[in-house]
């Protein structure tokens, strides 16, 4: 592939990275739901599509993008932890809808594990980098710390 593909493709997924992220603040302050991190009925992505389509408000219009909003949404622990507390299925107004199926809250515990242990390997990750950066720096010239009283 060549360069001048590959920064058009980084550049094609930093601009729908940013409409996703748009979205993501306009449904957070229209729907108060989002913001609860209810769990989403099954079918949801339907009712969620033509509310996005049928509101001035939104300036998205990509099925692609709601979908983004919609797999980021779900993935997310606050999420996860919300599907496992309250056991129930919300509509696009926060009205309960169904309860979770056991299958469902199996499924969301074995995600949510997942995501923990990712979050703590990404953890260790960071705390590796940041080690070999300040013993980096240490062959070049001392790093000085100030101690406090």
């Amino acid at each position: 592939m060549s360069i001048a593909k590959k920064s058009n493709w980084s550049k094609k997924y930093i601009k729908r990275q940013e409409r996703m992220n748009l979205l993501w603040k306009q449904l957070m302050a229209t729907y108060p739901m989002f913001r609860q991190y209810k769990t989403l009925k099954v079918g949801f992505k339907s009712d969620l599509i033509d509310a996005v389509h049928n509101n001035p408000m939104f300036s998205e219009d990509s099925v692609y993008i709601i979908e983004m909003f919609l797999a980021r949404y779900t993935s997310c622990d606050k999420y996860l932890k919300n599907a496992l507390k309250f056991k129930m299925r919300y509509d696009i107004q926060g009205d309960e809808v169904e309860s979770v199926s056991k299958k469902d809250i199996a499924y969301y515990d074995k995600m949510l594990k997942e995501h923990n242990k990712r979050k703590a390997i990404n953890k260790e990750k960071d705390a590796t980098k940041e080690h070999e950066i300040l013993k980096d720096h240490h062959r070049d010239r001392p790093l000085l710390k100030l101690k406090k009283g």
